[in-house]
């Protein structure tokens, strides 16, 4: 049953009806942690949901589900899994959307350093990663210009640059060179070596 909410859950995400995924998602959790309340197919749904909340733009409560996952998953899985990498970019981007970049960026690096470890020539995830780091520290640049928070240094910058080349190549051999994400990818690396 636990099963079934979660599969009606995920087909209501990709049709944006939200609140019902959510609905279906939080039936399957509930299900799922009478049955195990620590298990990774928790950990699982608990991921689900946080997409969830980012989509609903409830950043505090998405943290919250991705933390939990998370926490799960370090007790069960060697900490260089690419899951446990998935919890920290999906934490990221909660942070990243409720514009606070700082935070956003420590989790994209957390992500990074455990998907360094990996062959990613292929990973879709790892370059929506890499684009999203690049991202962060142009947002950081940006918003550092104002409001009162700190403008990315030298080592972040080299590393946005890295990770976006690393995007870029990810996607090309996934999507070929004229996808729309090479050419975001290109973009973003332009405004950086504008800089």
């Amino acid at each position: 049953v636990a099963f079934s909410s979660q599969s009606i859950g995920d087909i209501l995400f990709d049709t944006g009806e939200y609140i019902r995924a959510l609905e279906s998602y939080n039936e399957a959790l509930q299900l799922r942690r009478s049955l195990e309340s620590d298990s990774l197919d928790v950990a699982e749904t608990l991921c689900l949901k946080g997409n969830v909340l980012l989509k609903l733009k409830k950043w505090d409560k998405a943290i919250l589900a991705f933390d939990e996952a998370f926490r799960i998953r370090i007790d069960q899985i060697p900490q260089d899994h690419h899951d446990i990498a998935t919890c920290f970019h999906l934490i990221g981007k909660a942070y990243e959307g409720d514009e606070k970049f700082e935070q956003a960026l420590e989790y994209y690096k957390k992500s990074q350093r455990i998907l360094s470890g990996h062959l990613v020539d292929t990973d879709t995830d790892a370059a929506d990663l890499f684009f999203d780091l690049g991202n962060i520290v142009l947002l950081q640049d940006a918003s550092s210009k104002h409001f009162q928070c700190d403008e990315p240094n030298e080592d972040d910058i080299s590393l946005a640059l890295t990770c976006l080349a690393l995007s870029r190549d990810i996607y090309r051999r996934s999507f070929g060179a004229d996808a729309l994400e090479v050419g975001d990818a290109l973009h973003l690396l332009g405004i950086i070596h504008m800089k």
